[in-house]
């Protein structure tokens, strides 16, 4: 026959296997385990400025030592900025 075993169990194993992954569908979170408010994904304010500060400005606070401890990386380096 044109076609060989190995074939035809592999295809058997995707016909099976793929209504199975279907009806799981996409995950999502469950708000009894992970409460609090959920980020936003508007562009504009996850690519824009707002009140002159980007997204990373206004959502990722850096603690000041940690900022002084890369800052020392950076000047050992000899890189200025």
């Amino acid at each position: 026959m044109w076609y060989s075993r190995s074939m035809v169990v592999a295809l058997f194993a995707v016909a099976v296997g793929l209504p199975a992954i279907a009806e799981e569908g996409p995950i999502r979170p469950d708000d009894a385990l992970t409460p609090g408010v959920v980020a936003s994904i508007d562009p504009t304010d996850v690519c824009g400025i707002i009140d002159g500060l980007t997204y990373s400005k206004r959502h990722r606070h850096t603690p000041l030592e940690l900022k002084q401890v890369r800052t020392h990386q950076v000047e050992a380096r000899g890189v200025k900025y």
